[in-house]
């Protein structure tokens, strides 16, 4: 008996073969597709970095040429940027906001906009690069974002004002520590430009099925 099913085994053996391979090819797509599944409910279940509560998005604009409404400021004149000032201002103090804080499009979340650089350690030919945060003191408070150590927003807004912020990722890139206060970074190896970093926010996410990506935050 056991000749027999031997016999039928190796007269069906290319048979088995593409049997074989079809079994291994599903194995390869249901492995990969749990895998990518699992790791998406993962990353999903990672904090984010910011909190959205009563956190609101207002949007300015220039008005196009052919508005009936349309300000024509003259050459050189400040005026754009004074009634930019003036309507900040007038938020600031509207008595159902809080806190304001600016940013540009590249640095909110769920954006596919970005802006980066690359990174130099002094006497160091290694570069990192880091999306580039534009941001506002007040971007902290609004967004509810800590330190890497669990500290408050204002201790990042005190901090952006005396030099740049890493975020976790980018300090342990950079430095394999996130207590990096007053290290320095390179734009340029030549020592063109250089910035002081001043603190290290949490790991931030720009959506939840995304890792938290390498930032660096300055005004």
């Amino acid at each position: 008996m056991l000749l027999h099913i031997l016999k039928l085994i190796k007269t069906q053996r290319r048979s088995n073969a593409w049997v074989f391979i079809e079994l291994l090819v599903v194995f390869v797509l249901l492995w990969y597709a749990v895998d990518r599944m699992t790791m998406s409910r993962i990353t999903q279940t990672q904090p984010m970095g910011y909190s959205f509560e009563n956190v609101y998005k207002v949007t300015l604009a220039v008005r196009p040429s052919t508005s009936a409404s349309y300000i024509a400021y003259e050459q050189g004149s400040q005026g754009a940027g004074e009634d930019f000032m003036r309507i900040i201002r007038q938020l600031e103090t509207h008595p159902d906001v809080q806190m304001v804080g600016l940013a540009n499009e590249a640095s909110m979340p769920y954006t596919y906009m970005s802006n980066s650089d690359t990174y130099f350690q002094e006497k160091d030919s290694l570069f990192r690069t880091a999306l580039d945060f534009y941001v506002t003191p007040g971007y902290f408070r609004v967004f509810d974002i800590h330190t890497a150590g669990g500290g408050s927003p204002d201790e990042l807004a005190s901090a952006i004002q005396e030099g740049i912020l890493l975020s976790e990722p980018m300090a342990m890139k950079c430095f394999s520590s996130t207590q990096v206060d007053g290290r320095e970074l390179l734009i340029i190896q030549d020592d063109t430009l250089r910035y002081r970093v001043k603190g290290v926010t949490e790991a931030i996410k720009r959506e939840e099925f995304s890792q938290p990506p390498r930032l660096s935050l300055k005004r």
